[in-house]
């Protein structure tokens, strides 16, 4: 397969056109807030994981890449993972042109793919399972040397990303090649193999190299990553699946509740899809003779771990871009374009409706509120005028407060909060979420101690709705150590679980 020009132009126009159209509207300050500070404190020499609280450290370096062309501001973080979504679109299209050459078609699947690349902080993890999709697939069809030491370091790579996209893909890609082996005439399996985990440690080798020559990286690792999950089992925050029947009769705007109906459709057809594609192309036909379809299935089971460890719309869309491709494929085998462009168009506006939550533009028209021009970092954004008053009242009590030497601390879940105020932080920890142990509390208020941290900011808010997880009870020890070693501060205007604190 040769790369085609074509594919990259239509690829560049649509990853352009949905830039442009929204990626400077509104910020998060949780999620993407977490990525822009992990990503500044990569650039400023801190190593991720190691030096702070982190994923794995594959989307830092991609995007700390990028800082001296885009800048080190919002839109540039948003811009160098636009890059990333454009070479994997350029790959998809590419591939599936070996399908389809109609302009038309392939423009409305990479619209319905970039549909589905929300919430846009997470869209590392879009492309990287769609890479997966593309790779499985070649290597069905050609399952040569070449292919499988692609593929080993494609799943090297993938982990470097995310431990559990390496996960994933591993256990994926061994069910590919253990069908493809029952069903396919293979030369030397044996050294297919040897040559496929050879790649594996080919490109995860960075992380390797970390670990080796990164003083205290694989401790580290070991501690936070795996024994963490393995004694204390801990990840997302669970939701309830969102069955479609729950919301039926909820009194929503008619928007929202079609989008969590639809949601709670996707999350009943997506194990069903997966299940009937395994069965069809593992014992129906053979591998080869529907190499996209087993490709999308065989991976996308294993996401549907990630879409219902925390069983909500961003979750599932973050898991969702194999079904999305294993979909395509089958609308593919009917002979008619006029068919598969208005069952594309169907597919269109049913991802644009799923994803109206997570969509900037869709909020900035559905929104009551009145969206203004608002400069961050000489970044200029369009925010709700609520975010806009929000955002001024906590600036304005930091210049008038505060002083440049003057350390803060901001808990638990608002780390964006730290480069729009021109801060850095101190501590490794900057997104506190979940229930931590004694320990690593101490080690929190340690820290304090030690820097001599002067302020601290709260949101002492329930998360979900859930009173066990509002900061005071996750972190029970750092907030007695607050309440006795800082004093409150009244700031108006930034809501009445948000409080800021000096210390005595």
């Amino acid at each position: 397969m040769g790369i085609s020009v074509e594919a990259g132009l239509l690829a560049f126009v649509l990853v352009g056109i949905f830039y442009a159209a929204q990626e400077n509207i509104g910020l998060q300050l949780s999620d993407e807030g977490f990525l822009w500070i992990g990503v500044l404190r990569t650039v400023d020499g801190q190593i991720p994981m190691r030096d702070f609280k982190s994923y794995d450290p594959g989307r830092y370096y991609w995007s700390a890449a990028f800082v001296p062309i885009f800048g080190s501001g919002i839109l540039g973080i948003r811009r160098s993972i636009a890059v990333l979504q454009f070479l994997g679109l350029w790959f998809a299209i590419d591939v599936l042109r070996s399908q389809v050459d109609n302009l038309l078609i392939l423009s409305l699947i990479g619209i319905l793919l970039l549909l589905w690349m929300q919430p846009r902080h997470k869209r590392y993890d879009h492309i990287i399972s769609l890479l997966a999709v593309l790779f499985a697939s070649l290597l069905i069809g050609s399952p040569d040397t070449t292919m499988f030491f692609a593929a080993g370091v494609f799943i090297g790579i993938a982990a470097l990303f995310g431990a559990n996209h390496g996960a994933y893909n591993f256990c994926a890609f061994s069910l590919i090649i253990l069908v493809m082996l029952l069903h396919l005439e293979i030369e030397s399996p044996a050294l297919k193999l040897s040559i496929w985990l050879t790649g594996i440690a080919v490109g995860y080798s960075p992380m390797l190299a970390m670990w080796l020559f990164m003083s205290g990286m694989f401790q580290k690792y070991w501690n936070d990553r795996v024994l963490r999950i393995l004694k204390e089992s801990k990840g997302n925050i669970t939701l309830p699946i969102p069955w479609p029947w729950r919301f039926a009769r909820r009194n929503l705007p008619p928007i929202y509740k079609t989008a969590n109906i639809l949601g709670g459709i996707h999350f009943v057809v997506l194990p069903i899809f997966y299940l009937l594609g395994i069965i069809y192309t593992s014992f129906v036909v053979s591998i080869n003779i529907a190499p996209m379809v087993a490709a999308s299935c065989f991976v996308g089971i294993f996401y549907l771990h990630h879409a219902f460890s925390r069983a909500d719309i961003s979750h599932l869309s973050q898991s969702i871009i194999p079904f999305v491709t294993g979909t395509i494929s089958v609308i593919l085998w009917v002979d008619s374009n006029l068919f598969i462009i208005i069952t594309l168009i169907f597919l269109v506006i049913s991802a644009a409706a799923t994803t109206v939550y997570l969509t900037p533009l869709a909020q900035l028209i559905l929104s009551k509120s009145k969206y203004v021009r608002f400069e961050i970092r000489k970044d200029i954004l369009l925010l709700s005028s609520g975010e806009k008053y929000l955002l001024e009242n906590i600036k304005c009590f930091v210049n008038l407060n505060l002083l440049e030497s003057d350390d803060i601390f901001i808990a638990p879940y608002e780390p964006g909060l730290y480069p729009v105020l021109g801060r850095k932080p101190r501590l490794p920890d900057d997104c506190l979420l979940i229930h931590e142990n004694d320990s690593n509390q101490n080690l929190i208020i340690n820290g304090l101690k030690e820097k001599s941290v002067k302020w601290v900011l709260i949101k002492n808010s329930a998360l979900d709705g859930r009173e066990d997880l509002r900061f005071c009870n996750t972190h029970r020890l750092v907030w007695q150590f607050v309440q006795n070693a800082y004093e409150a501060v009244e700031c108006p205007n930034i809501g009445a679980e948000r409080q800021f604190y000096r210390r005595r």
